[in-house]
């Protein structure tokens, strides 16, 4: 869609395709993601310069149960688009993964050496090629779907079907995978 920002569609997209496939996640799989956003939210803190004391004294407890429905919904993300990923023959090459942090070491003004060095010390380092992967299979996804737009007029309280290259201002996604990867 043309005039709704990408991430937005992007967003939709996941939305509805999570709303498919409601299932139970295993906890073994929620635990560790939990904690993961946890370090993540941590060292995002850090390296805006809030002090070492100030994330101590955090209510970790608190925040865990916070993170914990965030983390259910990565894993069954992750296990949705995983598929996904398979029946579009989705690949991520060394090269792309090495990108990947060199642009992520930018944004968090951190190094790529040693960004890298603390992904594989956290055991993290293949979260990027999986994230790498879903993204292309989302794209995949985002490929075959049919965005059906519909503008609303407030002053007549009207609505009207555009095509995706109209004006528009509100939408609605269908997904059908040729694939049928699910």
């Amino acid at each position: 869609a043309e005039a709704r920002p990408e991430g937005g569609l992007r967003e939709e997209v996941v939305k509805r395709i999570l709303e498919d496939y409601d299932f139970e996640v295993p906890s073994a799989l929620v635990e560790p993601q939990t904690a993961d956003r946890a370090r993540e939210f941590a060292y995002m803190l850090m390296r805006n310069g809030v002090p070492q004391q100030t994330i101590r004294e955090i209510d970790w407890e608190e925040r865990m149960k916070e993170f914990r429905p965030l983390a259910e919904r990565d894993i069954r993300m992750a296990l949705v688009f995983d598929k996904i990923g398979e029946a579009e023959k989705v690949e991520v090459s060394r090269w792309e993964v090495d990108a990947e942090i060199e642009r992520m070491a930018r944004m968090g003004g951190e190094p790529a050496d040693q960004l890298k060095a603390r992904l594989t010390k956290d055991d993290s380092l293949s979260s990027i090629e999986h994230r790498l992967r879903h993204q292309r299979a989302l794209e995949a996804v985002i490929k075959h779907a049919e965005v059906i737009v519909e503008e609303f007029n407030e002053d007549q309280n009207e609505h009207h079907s555009h095509s995706p290259g109209e004006t528009e201002t509100e939408g609605e996604v269908r997904s059908e995978s040729k694939s049928q990867a699910l």
